[in-house]
């Protein structure tokens, strides 16, 4: 097959470049040339995309996978250059389209879990908006409308992958993500000074080379057309649990020592106001499909433990005096 991967040059996209070269399939690139470059590269800023229409469609691409469509632009942008061609569209979006991610990052708390394909979806325009200008025409809802009314009437295929929190090596975000536990077990700090609410908060992560995977799956699978999906894990865990599964892939232990949210106040990185919660369910695409994780949960904290281990200027700072001394606080009101 022939493919064309736009934006995605840094993390998932690159793992789903590797999958479909594994594949032997012919892997072309669409991005600014900043941090990947090759002679399969069309350089092109998205916003800009339709300006290489003529270029795009003479490839005769067989799928595109289109990591960064993120905006109504972007998806109005696909269907003009794609419609009515037999190109099969891949999709990455993520799940904090849904009425509970949405509801959680503002405080509240009122939604069923878990989160389904069929679960209310925000009606919060723009949902970024007011925290973030350069992502003020965001709104993965608004895309995925387009494109999906663009497949009813014919005009386009595609899947729509909905992500959820993805970890691995070369994750931009990794401080973010699992780099708190890293970090503290690379430094031999024994004790982990964390909020209750944070110690058994649940989330939904999936290992990005199971993403790579599972879109790969599902490429032939005539089923998925015109389908969205919630990619993640078929069984989710605590933070806590996470914490005990680093450790035991390194062979240290770390030792949680809970604080109340009043103790952890005063040190901003300590304390816990994201959601308790998000957890969403994969299970459609997995029957859809009959889709089994390639890699396994071991396998995975083990290669990006690995990956940090080498890579420690990624992961996140600590201030481990101030904690001892949050730690010391606390202990004395105890003792009073």
């Amino acid at each position: 097959m022939k493919v064309l991967l736009v934006g995605g040059t840094k993390f998932i996209g690159k793992y789903i470049s590797e999958e479909f070269e594994k594949n032997n399939d012919e892997v072309f690139f669409l991005n600014r040339g900043i941090t990947s470059k090759n002679e399969n590269t069309i350089i092109c800023d998205i916003e800009k995309i339709v300006e290489k229409k003529d270029l795009i469609l003479s490839h005769n691409f067989d799928i595109v996978v289109h990591c960064i469509c993120n905006t109504e632009k972007n998806a109005t942008d696909l269907v003009e250059i794609f419609k009515n061609t037999k190109t099969k569209l891949i999709i990455l979006s993520s799940q904090d389209c849904y009425h509970a991610f949405q509801e959680l990052v503002r405080g509240k708390n009122s939604s069923d879990y878990p989160i389904d394909e069929k679960s209310a979806l925000t009606d919060i325009k723009y949902y970024y908006s007011h925290i973030n200008s350069a992502r003020d025409k965001y709104d993965k809802n608004l895309m995925t409308n387009i494109l999906i009314d663009s497949y009813n009437r014919n005009e386009i295929n595609l899947t729509i992958f909905r992500l959820p929190m993805v970890y691995g090596p070369y994750d931009y975000q990794f401080a973010g993500r699992h780099g708190e536990i890293i970090k503290r077990i690379i430094d031999k700090k024994e004790n982990y000074i964390i909020s209750a609410s944070k110690y058994h908060s649940i989330w939904t992560f999936l290992y990005v080379e199971n993403i790579a995977d599972a879109i790969l799956f599902s490429i032939d699978k005539d089923i998925t057309n015109g389908k969205i999906y919630n990619l993640g894990e078929t069984k989710v865990r605590s933070w806590k649990l996470w914490i005990d599964l680093y450790s035991k892939i390194a062979n240290f232990d770390l030792k949680c020592q809970i604080l109340p949210d009043e103790i952890l106040s005063e040190k901003k990185e300590l304390d816990n106001n994201e959601p308790y919660h998000v957890i969403s369910s994969a299970e459609l695409f997995h029957k859809d499909t009959g889709y089994i994780e390639k890699i396994s949960i071991e396998e995975g904290i083990k290669r990006t433990f690995d990956y940090a281990s080498k890579n420690i200027d990624i992961l996140p700072k600590i201030d481990y005096e101030k904690e001892e001394k949050l730690l010391d606080k606390y202990n004395n009101f105890l003792k009073n």
